[in-house]
């Protein structure tokens, strides 16, 4: 059962709230409605495999659905280092990545799957990640995640290898409970009508669990991607699991029925977690923690018998559309999948190895039409003899409609996301309002206007702004919450510079608050940001 969140909104409709900046000429509130940004993430590699520097814009063809698309934004990005920001002032708490030192240009997150991974396997793979660490390089980027009842952080990126060593050392988990529950037991009474009875309560139940693991899977991918969207450059989300259970596409769930075989697709939510990767400019990188599986079973002219082909093994058959999940996982974000080898160690240095340099190519859609179908992409280089990986496509959806339809899912994800969001960058002020034991404070929150979409309504620039105060127990847990609908109403600076939003609220800490999480929410972009302010640092 998913734990209960109570947003409220106060829909301000008066004057709202305005900001300065310049008001957008009717042509440019068209443009900003009906034009759409692509951004295709490129990896081009030598015959050798060795990355291919100094290309330009020139070099590249960009075609989308077999049609020549105009490169309206180029870059070459590598695992460089941001420069050092210059530091807070006291009080004030941020989730602008480019306000803190040290931040890559590229980085790398593991996932420890113990939601979806055998024991056996989990602590094989577990094994090979302590490996890996031990070998780390100094421009390694690194964050390690851990996904069981829910998504922990183990330690966040660096290349400092003790650190994330001692992060894994310290976490301790168990077998998973709803992995051994999603498989359905064969009962054996002796009476047939009562087996039959008991495997299909035993059928439900293991589709319940195996849909709580898809539920909590994707949210925590999702979840990493709100994360990691305002960091710059190509990001790597090794996913390391001993089972991926979404079946993509629905001749998977066809062929399933024809074999009397229980698989359900799980392709809408996939596609739009897959779409928030994309957003995120994040590869999905699945290494099958199961290693080198053996085949069972063979043909009769020795060779290996291909999903649907025999309804005796439905086991073998779900391995291999677990690795053809994989694939499409991959291959749909721009990662590699991983699988029947025991070198996961060396599959997560390969992946590691892809964001040394990288390219972006960003271009507007020419097809004008966001119907939700699926847009192939094709990326080529005028030079021959180089290879290409990068994401196939996109699924053209509406963007007002895929806001709508996730803004409370969001918004709840981000309350209880043990990650801040990016998407939004926030500057938030902490004033502690009267002396004594008192703990009522005041938040001032500074968003920049450029990162907030204006719409074009009875001639001014209007927009609206969720906002959500949660505040959060020792554990996590969510003691309260209230939330905010602004109306913003942009307006002409009377002055040099460029000014912010600016909302504000008094709050009463509970007694048992920890720490209170701030979430901003675009309505025009639907893009999120979340600050995690400790009480501790407030009434210091």
């Amino acid at each position: 059962m998913r734990k209960r969140l109570i947003l409220l909104w106060l829909v301000l409709l008066g004057a709202g709230v305005s900001l300065g900046g310049q008001a957008p000429s009717p042509e440019r509130t068209v443009l900003r409605v009906t034009t759409r940004l692509v951004e295709v993430n490129v990896i081009v590699r030598d015959k050798k495999g060795a990355p291919v520097a100094n290309l330009t814009r020139d070099d590249f063809i960009l075609l989308e659905d077999g049609k020549p698309q105009t490169i309206s934004i180029f870059s070459q990005e590598s695992n460089a280092l941001l420069p050092p920001a210059q530091p807070l002032p006291p009080d004030t708490f941020t989730n602008r990545l480019e306000q803190r030192g040290g931040v890559p240009t590229s980085v790398t997150i593991i996932l420890l799957d113990g939601l979806n991974t055998p024991w056996s396997d989990h602590v094989q793979a577990k094994d090979e990640i302590v490996k890996f660490l031990q070998q780390l390089q100094p421009q390694d980027r690194v964050a390690l995640y851990a996904l069981g009842q829910r998504l922990r952080i183990l330690h966040d990126f660096t290349n400092d290898a003790e650190r994330l060593l001692a992060a894994l050392r310290r976490w301790r988990s168990g077998p998973s409970a709803e992995l051994a529950a999603s498989e359905p037991a064969e009962p054996d009474t002796g009476l047939e009508e009562i087996d039959e009875w008991l495997r299909e309560s035993s059928l439900e139940m293991a589709r319940f669990y195996t849909r709580e693991r898809v539920r909590k899977t994707l949210e925590a991918l999702q979840i990493i991607a709100l994360h990691v969207t305002g960091l710059p450059g190509r990001k790597n989300l090794i996913w390391v699991s001993g089972s991926f259970p979404l079946a993509l596409g629905p001749e998977t769930l066809q062929t399933a029925s024809r074999r009397g075989l229980d698989w359900e697709s799980y392709a809408a939510q996939a596609e739009e977690t897959t779409r928030a990767l994309n957003d995120a400019n994040v590869a999905i990188y699945p290494v099958d923690a199961r290693g080198l599986i053996p085949l069972p079973f063979v043909g009769a002219r020795g060779s290996i018998l291909r999903p649907g082909m025999s309804p005796q093994n439905p086991a073998m058959t779900r391995i291999h559309w677990t690795h053809d999940t994989m694939n499409l996982l991959a291959d749909r974000t721009g990662g590699r999948a991983f699988y029947n080898t025991n070198d996961i160690q060396g599959a997560i240095r390969r992946a590691i190895d892809d964001s040394r340099l990288t390219y972006v190519l960003g271009y507007y859609p020419t097809h004008g039409k966001w119907d939700g179908k699926f847009r192939k992409i094709a990326v080529k280089v005028k030079q021959p003899g180089l290879q290409l990986r990068h994401r196939r496509g996109y699924y053209a959806l509406a963007e007002e409609a895929a806001g709508k339809s996730q803004r409370i899912q969001l918004l709840a994800e981000a309350a209880w996301s043990p990650l801040e969001a990016t998407g939004l960058g926030l500057v938030v002020r902490v004033e502690r309002l009267g002396e004594g034991p008192g703990r009522r404070v005041k938040f001032s929150i500074a968003i920049d206007p450029r990162e907030v979409r204006f719409e074009s309504a009875e001639g001014e620039g209007i927009g609206f702004l969720d906002v959500v105060y949660v505040q959060q127990g020792a554990e996590g847990n969510i003691l309260t919450d209230i939330g905010q609908t602004f109306r913003l109403r942009q307006v002409t600076p009377h002055g040099p510079g460029q000014p912010s939003i600016l909302v504000e609220r008094e709050l009463e800490l509970l007694p048992q608050t920890e720490q209170v999480r701030i979430i901003a929410r675009d309505a025009g972009t639907a893009a999120l940001g979340s600050v995690n302010i400790p009480v501790s640092q407030l009434l210091k």
